[in-house]
């Protein structure tokens, strides 16, 4: 039987620290975003983001901030200016073929708002070939609509970079667990349930 493996995207797959790095400085260089006010912005969304079912995005919080600015000038000088970049991690890839050359199954799923995520999506060009679930709830929660399929896998394994991912509603799902935390993660402080496998590089999945 096959394995299916539900991966996080932001931190697991999308190195998502250095591609705000580089919205950002797209937001100083053409929007006259100050760094100050960028600082803020990258504030806020740590505190919105402090759980795992907290929701950003930063379309949203430019509307709110800077309503004079068009949010599809946004969009088509971002995707013009980062057009050669990929923000996928650099083990992303060949743990994705080893997966796939054993037939497995992969579902990304993320939390966020669709455009925000969506958009970010589109600097991750060797993820577009999975299927891909954008929800605004738990990830455990999230998970419940495919939880009659499972029983067609030999396994079944949520991967993700926080801790607090694998949480009460997780452990409802019956399927395994495993805590990726990466050198320098963002939530790295936050502990790893002593039933969650952690990994260090997402390599060690497969190996």
């Amino acid at each position: 039987m096959k394995k299916l493996y539900f991966l996080d995207f932001d931190r697991t797959l999308f190195n998502n620290h250095e591609f705000f790095q580089d919205f950002s400085t797209i937001l100083a260089a053409y929007f006259e975003i100050n760094g100050d006010d960028l600082h803020q912005i990258a504030k806020k969304h740590n505190q919105i983001r402090s759980t795992a079912k907290g929701i950003f995005s930063a379309f949203d919080m430019i509307r709110e901030e800077y309503p004079q600015i068009n949010i599809d000038d946004v969009k088509r000088i971002a995707t013009q200016e980062l057009a050669e970049r990929t923000y996928v991690f650099a083990d992303v890839e060949r743990t994705l073929k080893i997966i796939d050359a054993a037939n497995d199954d992969i579902h990304i799923v993320t939390v966020g708002t669709d455009e925000y995520q969506r958009f970010k999506f589109g600097f991750a060009p060797k993820l577009k070939y999975y299927p891909l679930t954008i929800t605004q709830e738990s990830k455990g929660k999230c998970l419940l609509q495919f939880k009659d399929t499972f029983n067609q896998y030999e396994k079944v394994v949520l991967v993700d970079d926080r801790g607090d991912t694998f949480d009460d509603e997780f452990r409802e799902l019956g399927i395994d667990g495993i805590r990726l935390n990466r050198v320098d993660s963002t939530y790295s402080s936050k502990p790893t349930p002593p039933d969650v496998k952690e990994i260090a590089t997402l390599i060690e999945l497969v190996s």
